[in-house]
């Protein structure tokens, strides 16, 4: 957003106005698509993710990733499995590919990806490499699988039974047990299924 209005400032200062609305639009497109401003907008929104998953973890859990996200790694496994598996994928994606562009089908790809492999020079290896295909990667994991699922999985709690503990949990059961009863069978039954839904939730935001 900053960039955008960096950038549109400065086409207006250079004379465009109103009237020149497309023009300005596609000028930021292409400059915020442009190799060096792909890699800055690309490492602000990791930076952010970062960021919040320290706070998260230094202020609010136990300051530990493997702790708070369930992050482990160990590198004489987990890389060769890892490498393992992407040269099978890579090779099956080839292989289906072939077999798509015989039958016709087009694959030019959407405009986020054309984005990221259409960078030319070193800013390909920058962007398409380093950042969408290494730090990318990680940071998605650390951020949806590890903050974002531990979070739904902590806010699902028991309901409080027989015996509320909250001073709303008492007057509920008092006044309107139906009701009391019905909420605290829906929370129990959240609690039950969550890490089902958690990783449906984090999932679907992904």
């Amino acid at each position: 957003g900053i960039m955008t209005a960096v950038i549109a400032s400065r086409l207006i200062s250079e004379g465009m106005g109103i009237e020149d609305t497309d023009a300005i639009t596609q000028q930021i497109l292409d400059e915020v698509q442009s190799g060096a401003n792909l890699v800055i907008i690309m490492i602000s929104m990791y930076v952010i993710w970062l960021g919040t998953m320290f706070y998260a973890t230094w202020f609010k859990g136990l300051k530990s990733f493997a702790k708070d996200f369930w992050v482990r790694f160990n590198w004489k496994r987990d890389i060769p499995i890892g490498i393992g598996l992407a040269i099978g994928l890579r090779g099956a994606e080839i292989g289906i590919f072939s077999l798509m562009e015989m039958a016709g089908v087009d694959l030019s790809g959407s405009e986020n990806t054309s984005q990221i492999v259409g960078q030319e020079g070193i800013w390909y290896f920058v962007v398409a490499i380093v950042l969408a295909s290494f730090i990318g990667p990680i940071c998605e994991e650390l951020f949806f699988r590890g903050m974002l699922l531990q979070a739904f999985l902590r806010n699902f709690t028991r309901g409080e039974g027989k015996d509320p503990k909250s001073t709303m949990g008492s007057i509920m059961q008092q006044k309107a047990p139906g009701l009391f009863n019905a909420f605290t069978a829906f929370r129990n039954f959240l609690f039950k299924h969550r890490y089902a839904l958690a990783a449906v939730l984090s999932g679907l935001i992904f």
